[in-house]
């Protein structure tokens, strides 16, 4: 699965609208984008999206790997983006499910 397509069921999930899901992180319009995977959303405004939400990384993240296991699209570079987005941002706690993510990934 890809990120759009795990955000689209988070959202429907939630109950909520792609504008609602947005917030204040993106405009409805590139949302909606991500959501049709036909544009790629930063590491910073995935994790601020998933954040609004309180939407836990670790499930979020192991969802796209479960689905993925074939197809990889989950890549260790892609973990490692947001990996340095959450070092930017100061967030030990994300810092630390991100590298539990990443140690997973290599076993």
């Amino acid at each position: 699965m890809d990120i759009g397509k795990a955000l689209k069921q988070e959202r429907l999930r939630l109950n909520l609208s792609q504008s609602q899901m947005a917030g204040n992180v993106l405009t409805k319009s590139f949302y909606s984008k991500v959501e049709r995977n036909l544009c790629s959303i930063r590491a910073n405004d995935l994790l601020s999206i998933l954040d609004l939400h309180n939407i836990d990384y670790s499930s979020f993240f192991k969802k796209l790997k479960s689905e993925n296991s074939n197809q990889n699209e989950l890549s260790e570079t892609e973990c490692n983006n947001l990996l340095h987005s959450a070092y930017y941002k100061n967030d030990y706690s994300k810092i630390l499910k991100l590298q539990e993510l990443l140690a997973q990934k290599r076993y």
